[in-house]
């Protein structure tokens, strides 16, 4: 029996069909906690758009009889822009930062038949002018056979930091580089000479981790401040995003799902990190620190406090989000490469409306357009 494919239009739906959703994402090996059904239906709650943007749910399932094998969560964004109505299809979760990668989620041992049934749906659809695919392994057996199917115009790519975890700190830290032993060296011998002994907090419960996420908040903005360092940016200074992380976060303490790290130093909190837990892993999410104690490498600190955290919870891996800084790149993890494309419907109208919207997106880039354009080319209110 060849695979089928439906197409969910309510939220409501997806919520009743949990069971499958999360059988689906511990089969497709799933290391990200931003396709967990509780992120998107907080992300749809929040940040869906119902004014010059509309979005309409479009999450297709594809079931080889009664199991689940693929999800390609998908939402429909219509632009009015004159004349002209652009439609886009993609994945949940596009706003800028906060979902961090988006991905179809997949049973491995499905994959082709879930690529094949995907495409002929899409192109017996009419409904949309081109579609955004996120968080595809170029080469991997989905991507290739979407490709084979559809016609693909790869973009821009986006690497994860994926670092196994060993039975033991001490393990842990003889397979690190002389260079990031000698940070962690100092990191604990800093403040303990100024007469401050490092202590981690763990933030479990959603009382616990609603008071945890105030301190995060404030230490995310005082280090977004900071000068003469990468740029960190308040990614949390919109009500709508903060409101967000309150939420979702909630809903997966509730499940035991997130954490807040806090670190402290004598009397005071100076660093946190939120975490977000899969059965498996911790994946690392924002952080702050407060700059009057970035001397003792405070937010080094936390990540090791975390890690340890992770080894004595049993856990397999810890994730240290997406970007190829050295931040992440010199605890020596498992970097794994995800690409986007673009599939342009083979239609004049689609071509006509996808290229007018290049265009539009360019000319928004530039500081002495982007006014001018937003007149009539209505764009994302978290963009």
């Amino acid at each position: 029996m060849p695979a089928r494919v439906s197409v969910v239009k309510d939220m409501s739906a997806l919520r009743a069909m949990r069971a499958d959703w999360d059988a689906l994402l511990e089969r497709s090996h799933n290391e990200l906690p931003f396709m967990m059904l509780p992120w998107l239906d907080a992300w749809w709650t929040h940040f869906r758009e119902e004014g010059r943007v509309r979005d309409e749910l479009a999450v297709h399932l594809v079931h080889d009889g009664d199991r689940l094998v693929g999800v390609l969560p998908l939402m429909m964004s219509i632009r009015r822009a004159g004349p002209l109505r652009a439609r886009m299809l993609s994945l949940l979760g596009a706003d800028p930062y906060i979902t961090e990668l988006r991905t179809p989620l997949v049973d491995p041992a499905h994959a082709s038949d879930v690529a094949r049934a995907l495409a002929e749906h899409l192109l017996t659809e009419r409904g949309w002018d081109w579609i955004h695919w996120t968080g595809l392994a170029r080469g991997g057996e989905l991507a290739s056979a979407l490709e084979r199917a559809l016609p693909m115009e790869w973009t821009s790519d986006l690497s994860t930091n994926v670092l196994p975890l060993p039975a033991s700190w001490e393990d842990f830290k003889k397979g690190l580089k002389r260079n990031i032993k000698e940070s962690l060296r100092r990191c604990y011998n800093a403040p303990k000479r100024d007469g401050l002994e490092p202590r981690i907090e763990v933030a479990r419960t959603p009382d616990e981790v609603s008071r945890a996420l105030d301190t995060f908040f404030a230490l995310h903005t005082l280090r977004s401040q900071v000068k003469d360092t990468i740029d960190h940016p308040d990614r949390f200074a919109k009500r709508t995003t903060r409101a967000f992380l309150e939420d979702v976060v909630s809903r997966l303490a509730a499940e035991k799902g997130a954490c807040v790290f806090l670190l402290w130093l004598g009397n005071h909190v100076v660093a946190a990190r939120v975490g977000l837990l899969m059965p498996k892993g911790l994946y690392l999410y924002y952080s702050g620190y407060d700059p009057e104690y970035s001397k003792y490498s405070v937010a080094t600190t936390i990540v090791a406090e975390a890690m340890q955290w992770a080894i004595r919870e049993k856990l397999d891996f810890v994730h240290l989000s997406t970007g190829s800084d050295v931040s992440k790149s010199r605890w020596g993890p498992r970097e794994e490469t995800f690409h986007d494309a673009i599939t342009v419907a083979p239609r004049a109208h689609a071509w006509a409306v996808h290229s007018a919207s290049q265009l539009a997106r360019k000319a928004r880039a530039r500081p002495e357009l982007r006014a001018f354009v937003e007149r009539f080319t209505p764009v994302r209110t978290v963009d």
